[in-house]
Protein backbone atom coordinates (compact mmCIF):
# COMPACT_ATOMS: atom_id res chain seq x y z
CA UNK A 1 0.00 0.00 0.00
CA UNK A 2 2.80 2.02 0.88
CA UNK A 3 3.96 2.09 -2.86
CA UNK A 4 0.48 2.93 -4.08
CA UNK A 5 0.66 6.39 -1.56
CA UNK A 6 3.79 7.24 -3.29
CA UNK A 7 3.38 7.06 -6.67
CA UNK A 8 -0.23 9.49 -5.35
CA UNK A 9 1.76 11.76 -3.43
CA UNK A 10 4.56 12.66 -5.89
CA UNK A 11 6.49 15.84 -4.30
CA UNK A 12 4.77 16.74 -1.21
CA UNK A 13 5.91 19.08 1.69
CA UNK A 14 8.03 17.61 4.51
CA UNK A 15 7.28 18.02 7.76
CA UNK A 16 9.70 20.50 9.79
CA UNK A 17 10.55 18.28 13.25
CA UNK A 18 13.13 19.77 14.65
CA UNK A 19 15.42 23.70 14.80
CA UNK A 20 17.88 24.69 17.47
CA UNK A 21 19.55 28.29 17.39
CA UNK A 22 22.29 29.35 19.43
CA UNK A 23 24.50 31.73 19.40
CA UNK A 24 27.01 30.64 16.53
CA UNK A 25 25.28 27.34 14.75
CA UNK A 26 21.54 26.96 13.40
CA UNK A 27 20.35 23.36 12.75
CA UNK A 28 16.79 22.01 10.93
CA UNK A 29 15.97 18.79 10.65
CA UNK A 30 12.76 18.18 8.36
CA UNK A 31 11.55 14.94 7.39
CA UNK A 32 9.08 13.34 5.54
CA UNK A 33 7.16 10.36 7.51
CA UNK A 34 6.02 8.27 4.60
CA UNK A 35 9.53 7.32 2.98
CA UNK A 36 11.69 7.60 6.06
CA UNK A 37 13.72 10.60 4.39
CA UNK A 38 15.25 13.18 6.80
CA UNK A 39 17.35 15.86 5.83
CA UNK A 40 19.99 18.07 8.14
CA UNK A 41 20.75 21.26 7.67
CA UNK A 42 23.35 22.58 9.42
CA UNK A 43 24.96 26.52 9.33
CA UNK A 44 27.48 27.77 12.05
CA UNK A 45 29.59 31.66 11.45
CA UNK A 46 32.17 29.17 12.80
CA UNK A 47 34.36 26.68 11.67
CA UNK A 48 34.09 23.17 13.44
CA UNK A 49 34.57 19.56 13.13
CA UNK A 50 30.86 18.33 13.09
CA UNK A 51 29.50 14.86 13.52
CA UNK A 52 26.16 13.62 12.78
CA UNK A 53 25.10 10.40 14.44
CA UNK A 54 21.87 8.53 14.68
CA UNK A 55 21.07 6.98 18.27
CA UNK A 56 18.90 4.09 18.47
CA UNK A 57 17.63 2.36 21.70
CA UNK A 58 19.52 3.35 24.82
CA UNK A 59 21.96 5.58 23.07
CA UNK A 60 23.78 3.12 21.01
CA UNK A 61 25.11 4.43 17.95
CA UNK A 62 23.46 3.11 14.55
CA UNK A 63 25.40 4.93 12.38
CA UNK A 64 27.68 8.44 12.19
CA UNK A 65 28.94 10.70 9.59
CA UNK A 66 31.77 13.56 10.40
CA UNK A 67 32.16 16.82 8.83
CA UNK A 68 35.61 18.34 9.16
CA UNK A 69 36.22 22.29 9.00
CA UNK A 70 32.48 22.56 8.23
CA UNK A 71 30.69 26.00 8.65
CA UNK A 72 27.61 24.40 6.48
CA UNK A 73 26.04 22.02 5.19
CA UNK A 74 22.94 19.69 3.89
CA UNK A 75 23.04 16.42 4.09
CA UNK A 76 19.86 13.91 3.02
CA UNK A 77 19.31 10.66 5.12
CA UNK A 78 17.17 7.50 4.11
CA UNK A 79 16.01 5.39 7.34
CA UNK A 80 13.51 3.56 4.93
CA UNK A 81 15.52 0.01 6.40
CA UNK A 82 14.67 0.87 9.94
CA UNK A 83 12.01 -0.97 12.33
CA UNK A 84 9.16 1.28 13.76
CA UNK A 85 10.84 2.66 17.26
CA UNK A 86 12.18 5.97 18.75
CA UNK A 87 15.27 7.59 17.30
CA UNK A 88 17.64 10.08 18.06
CA UNK A 89 19.35 12.77 15.81
CA UNK A 90 22.35 14.22 17.36
CA UNK A 91 25.45 16.71 15.67
CA UNK A 92 27.58 17.56 17.75
CA UNK A 93 30.44 20.61 17.04
CA UNK A 94 33.30 21.73 19.01
CA UNK A 95 32.10 21.35 22.42
CA UNK A 96 28.28 21.72 22.12
CA UNK A 97 25.97 18.91 21.41
CA UNK A 98 22.41 19.54 19.74
CA UNK A 99 19.52 16.19 20.19
CA UNK A 100 16.39 15.71 18.77
CA UNK A 101 14.50 12.90 19.42
CA UNK A 102 11.63 10.92 16.91
CA UNK A 103 9.94 8.24 16.15
CA UNK A 104 9.81 6.21 13.20
CA UNK A 105 5.89 4.77 13.20
CA UNK A 106 4.70 1.40 11.41
CA UNK A 107 3.15 1.63 7.96
CA UNK A 108 -0.20 0.64 10.09
CA UNK A 109 0.11 3.64 12.23
CA UNK A 110 0.95 5.69 10.10
CA UNK A 111 -1.92 5.35 8.04
CA UNK A 112 -4.30 5.65 10.96
CA UNK A 113 -2.76 9.01 11.97
CA UNK A 114 -2.83 10.18 8.84
CA UNK A 115 -6.68 10.33 8.16
CA UNK A 116 -9.00 12.06 11.22
CA UNK A 117 -12.65 12.42 11.29
CA UNK A 118 -14.34 14.46 14.51
CA UNK A 119 -17.89 15.93 14.72
CA UNK A 120 -17.94 19.39 16.63
CA UNK A 121 -20.63 21.08 19.02
CA UNK A 122 -22.44 22.37 15.76
CA UNK A 123 -22.38 19.38 14.63
CA UNK A 124 -20.01 19.36 11.94
CA UNK A 125 -18.17 16.72 10.70
CA UNK A 126 -14.83 17.58 10.15
CA UNK A 127 -12.20 15.39 8.02
CA UNK A 128 -8.74 15.76 7.85
CA UNK A 129 -5.68 14.61 6.31
CA UNK A 130 -1.79 14.81 7.05
CA UNK A 131 0.02 16.64 3.66
CA UNK A 132 1.35 13.09 3.01
CA UNK A 133 -2.29 11.63 2.37
CA UNK A 134 -3.32 13.39 -0.02
CA UNK A 135 -5.48 10.93 -1.25
CA UNK A 136 -9.25 10.65 -2.75
CA UNK A 137 -11.58 9.96 0.58
CA UNK A 138 -14.77 8.55 -0.48
CA UNK A 139 -16.92 9.16 2.37
CA UNK A 140 -20.35 7.07 3.18
CA UNK A 141 -23.31 8.05 5.40
CA UNK A 142 -25.27 5.95 6.76
CA UNK A 143 -28.57 5.55 9.50
CA UNK A 144 -28.60 3.51 12.64
CA UNK A 145 -30.34 0.78 10.32
CA UNK A 146 -27.73 0.08 7.58
CA UNK A 147 -29.46 2.67 4.81
CA UNK A 148 -27.14 4.86 2.79
CA UNK A 149 -28.10 8.19 3.43
CA UNK A 150 -25.24 9.94 1.32
CA UNK A 151 -22.08 9.58 -0.58
CA UNK A 152 -19.42 12.22 -0.93
CA UNK A 153 -16.03 11.74 -2.79
CA UNK A 154 -13.59 14.22 -1.50
CA UNK A 155 -9.59 15.17 -3.05
CA UNK A 156 -7.62 16.78 -0.32
CA UNK A 157 -4.80 18.36 -1.83
CA UNK A 158 -2.08 20.66 -0.14
CA UNK A 159 -4.02 23.98 -0.31
CA UNK A 160 -7.03 21.76 1.57
CA UNK A 161 -6.41 19.20 4.12
CA UNK A 162 -9.77 19.29 5.36
CA UNK A 163 -13.54 19.70 4.68
CA UNK A 164 -16.32 19.97 7.12
CA UNK A 165 -19.74 18.12 6.04
CA UNK A 166 -23.08 19.59 8.56
CA UNK A 167 -24.31 16.59 9.90
CA UNK A 168 -27.41 18.45 10.92
CA UNK A 169 -28.61 18.29 7.18
CA UNK A 170 -29.00 14.77 7.70
CA UNK A 171 -32.54 13.43 8.87
CA UNK A 172 -31.50 10.53 11.24
CA UNK A 173 -30.84 10.60 15.01
CA UNK A 174 -27.61 8.60 14.79
CA UNK A 175 -25.22 9.03 11.32
CA UNK A 176 -22.85 6.26 10.75
CA UNK A 177 -19.47 7.60 8.81
CA UNK A 178 -17.23 5.31 6.85
CA UNK A 179 -13.98 6.83 5.14
CA UNK A 180 -12.15 4.90 2.24
CA UNK A 181 -9.18 5.77 0.64
CA UNK A 182 -8.12 3.14 -2.19
CA UNK A 183 -10.70 1.23 -1.41
CA UNK A 184 -9.79 0.70 2.18
CA UNK A 185 -11.66 1.55 5.29
CA UNK A 186 -9.81 4.10 7.20
CA UNK A 187 -12.59 5.47 9.65
CA UNK A 188 -15.63 3.93 11.26
CA UNK A 189 -17.97 5.59 13.52
CA UNK A 190 -21.26 7.01 14.58
CA UNK A 191 -22.32 9.94 15.77
CA UNK A 192 -25.35 10.75 17.61
CA UNK A 193 -26.98 13.96 15.89
CA UNK A 194 -29.11 15.18 18.77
Amino acid sequence: MIGKLGLHIGLIAVCFIGFSQSQDASIRINENPLTKNYRIYYGNTETHNVKVSLLGNGNTELFSENFPNATSFVKNYSLSTLNAGKYTWQIQYGRKRYGHEFEILSEKKLLKEAITAEVDDLLNLIVSVKSYNIIPVNIFFYKADGEQIEYIFWEPTLDELSTTIHLSDYDAYEIRVELLQQGEPVFDETFNTY
